[in-house]
């Protein structure tokens, strides 16, 4: 259901969360996004050395992402990946903790989810692991997953 909705959405909500993530940019917001793609990209309980070259290599042409400086993204996104890739748990306590830094303002939260949303369907397959993920980070910052169709 959330595949068809970013598909059927998916211009105008890339566009609206560019617009969005140029309000929000700074390093707080960066590291909430490049924790929740860390731990989206390692929803299967892993993140492989194809899930983290995918992943960067997403965030680097995203045009939401644009608006952040390609070594700033990369300087953020690569310890908490690597802190996946050694031990789950851990990187999804730096996950959390990065995104919770957000949670007091709801617009900033709303354009995390739906970049994670993104991410997620930008490989055409937005499973249930990530979707579930999706969940547990709308839970962390007060937003209804429903809203997101996951």
């Amino acid at each position: 259901m959330a595949l068809a909705w970013l598909k059927e959405r998916g211009q105008e909500l890339r566009k609206q969360a560019g617009d969005s993530v140029k309000r929000f940019q700074n390093q707080k917001m960066l590291d909430a996004i490049t924790g929740g793609c860390a731990w989206l990209a390692s929803a299967d309980g892993t993140i492989s050395d194809d899930e983290k070259r995918k992943m960067l290599n997403f965030m680097q042409v995203s045009p939401e992402l644009k608006v952040f400086d390609t070594k700033k993204v990369l300087a953020s996104y690569t310890p908490v990946a690597e802190t996946f890739a050694s031990d789950y748990e851990f990187g999804r306590l730096e996950a959390v903790s990065r995104i919770a830094k957000i949670k007091d303002d709801p617009t900033a939260a709303n354009v995390l989810v739906r970049l994670v949303c993104i991410v997620g369907a930008s490989d055409g397959n937005f499973d249930a692991a990530e979707k579930k993920v999706v969940r547990e980070i709308c839970g962390i910052v007060g937003l209804d997953p429903v809203q997101f169709d996951v």
